[in-house]
């Protein structure tokens, strides 16, 4: 995508202009873009992150907007010509929030640190900070006299600070999971907050209480706003839809459908006529509020790599998040094959059959797609399954699946025909990844709940010791050790009967990729702070660096070489002596075909 068409990776927000003429969103690709509201033509691509931007909010005036991301750092535009007017770097780590007080001589901060942040809305001069959440703040908002701020954090608490003191006001607690927005309703009287616990929650501030509290959706919210006339909530959520909301008593009156993936951010326009939101399809899309008519497109296409398998052949399977799979043969710099539309959401994991000739697909939309290669043309079965699929994994013996899914089990299906064998409910999150021991007579499992699972038939043993969720998993090649990697930004070693022997540390944020070569010489490591290690024993022997965003995925190809895939649209083979690489962009290899 070039700069002027539209977002390459995930949006993460999207703000209107005081006026309602102008929108900005803010997203994975490292810019912040101003939007005609009219007609959804872009105006201006604003370039200073050096990361994804989390966060991209209007001044009062509308004359100037402040965003921050990843890299840590605050922008200060002018919203007319996208002219940078100031680049703050406060400490504290990646922003994730930001927000200006009502008269517009504030705008705030919040960051991985657990610091909300003040700075001087003219000069951009640091003004003092709020402390007390004990992990990140992922939302913040002035309350309409502009006299007190409200944050939200991981730490699953809401704070409201009195801006004059500093103190905290209030404490309000009731989320099981990551308290993800919060929004004041006109009258400042009450606070609606949004949790990836998928409740919308309304708390009177005058007691503490909550007012209301719903099951808003079926997968985890990332926002919620009150509408500018004070009667409506709009949620947003990865289940792909939007709801409304009666603010009085949390009734639900509506729901609006149109992203082909999770919803990130909804906004209301100033007048309450429409919706804007923001997803992870690298799209805005623009709503009538009241019928729910899409009314416009922000143009763009997710092309981070999500995921890399590579199989018994030297091949490897490229997913991306606009849906694409390509099989391609990294030594040749060709397409064996592509496809793209299997699922209607999201395809999040991969795995090959061991003779590397089926590939299996595991979707958000409750359904496993194995494409055999074998035939000509291509052919796809599909298996449902009674909730979405983070995690698939194939046995050693071909003959079965395992499917991690949404609600917090596993199951195993014939891999031929689609019967379940078996259905195991060992965690209360959903399942991120799944791995065979080489011996197939046992499995680990990965989840939210920040647990690693390992089951044999009917025994069951949960391993402690993450201090997050855990996404990642790989077994040596003799099944004598486990890794897992974390949110927590370590790798954890454990022998084959769940032990642990040792904690991995050097990343800064969440190892997303994990592989051992074979042979098992090294273990290989992919991390959201853009880098790939490899590591001997528990030490880095060397960091791969070369990719622009964070890097998800990764895949052994050979004893002395491995491939990355990253946000950033790339991937990288690596030799792993030299650390040398090359970059790849699978959306632009060429389509030879070869016969098997």
């Amino acid at each position: 995508m070039s700069a002027m068409t539209g977002h390459c990776a995930p949006v993460w927000m999207i703000t209107w202009s005081p006026g309602g003429e102008r929108l900005a969103t803010a997203s994975e690709d490292g810019t912040v873009r101003i939007w005609r509201a009219a007609d959804g033509a872009l105006a201006h691509v604003l370039l200073a992150h050096d990361d994804g931007v989390w966060s991209a909010t209007w001044s009062p005036d509308g004359r100037r907007l402040v965003s921050g991301g990843n890299d840590g750092r605050v922008c200060l535009w002018e919203a007319d010509t996208g002219k940078l007017l100031a680049q703050l770097e406060p400490g504290g780590g990646e922003i994730y929030a930001t927000g200006w007080s009502p008269r517009g001589d504030l705008f705030a901060t919040g960051s991985r640190d657990g610091l909300v942040r003040l700075f001087d809305g003219a000069t951009a001069r640091a003004r003092g900070q709020l402390e007390g959440h004990t992990e990140l703040v992922k939302d913040l908002a002035f309350s309409p006299c502009g006299r007190k701020l409200a944050s939200s954090s991981d730490d699953r608490s809401i704070r409201i600070f009195d801006l004059a003191s500093g103190d905290t006001r209030l404490v309000l607690l009731g989320h099981v999971s990551m308290a993800n927005t919060v929004d004041f309703t006109p009258d400042g009287r009450a606070l609606v907050s949004s949790s990836h616990d998928r409740s919308v929650r309304c708390w009177d501030l005058a007691t503490g209480r909550e007012r209301w509290a719903v099951e808003a959706h079926e997968d985890d919210i990332d926002a919620a706003r009150v509408s500018p006339d004070g009667r409506l909530v709009a949620s947003c959520s990865h289940d792909r839809t939007v709801r409304l909301f009666d603010v009085a008593n949390g009734e639900r009156l509506g729901e609006i459908r149109g992203h082909t993936a999770e919803v990130e951010w909804v906004a209301w326009s100033p007048d309450g006529r429409t919706l804007a939101t923001a997803s992870t399809d690298a799209q805005g899309r623009l709503f009538d509020a009241r019928s729910g008519a899409l009314l416009c497109v922000l143009e763009g296409r997710n092309l981070a790599v999500s995921t890399l398998r590579a199989n018994a052949w030297g091949e490897v399977a490229v997913v991306q998040d606009d849906g694409t799979v390509r099989v391609i043969d990294p030594a040749a710099g060709v397409a064996r094959f592509a496809v793209g539309e299997l699922h209607e959401q999201a395809i999040k994991d991969a795995a090959w059959s061991p003779a590397g000739d089926q590939l299996a697909l595991a979707s958000l939309d409750g359904s496993v797609s194995v494409l055999d290669l074998r035939a000509r043309p291509e052919r796809a079965r599909r298996i449902e399954l009674p909730h979405g699929a983070y995690a698939v994994d194939w046995s050693p013996d071909g003959n079965t699946l395992a499917l991690g899914l949404s609600d917090g089990s596993v199951e195993l299906r014939d891999a031929e025909r689609g019967a379940r064998l078996a259905h195991h409910h060992d965690h209360e999150d959903p399942v991120y990844a799944l791995a065979f021991r080489p011996d197939g007579r046992a499995y680990a499992s990965a989840a939210r709940d920040g647990l690693v699972g390992l089951r044999s038939g009917s025994a069951f043993r949960s391993l402690a010791g993450h201090e997050d969720m855990t996404v990642s998993l790989a077994w040596w090649p003799d099944g004598s050790r486990l890794a897992s990697g974390s949110r927590d930004a370590t790798i954890r070693l454990w022998d084959a009967t769940g032990r642990a022997l040792d904690v991995l540390r050097g990343h800064r944020l969440t190892v997303w990729g994990l592989a051992v070569t074979p042979g098992g010489a090294w273990l290989l490591s992919s991390s959201f702070d853009h880098d790939v290690r490899v590591w001997r024993g528990a030490t880095t022997e060397r960091v791969l660096s070369g990719h622009t965003r964070q890097v998800g995925a990764l895949a052994a190809l050979d004893a002395r070489s491995a491939i990355s895939g990253s946000r950033d649209g790339t991937c990288r083979i690596w030799n792993l002596d030299t650390a040398a690489s090359r970059p790849l962009r699978p959306h632009a290899l060429p389509l030879e075909e070869s016969p098997r």
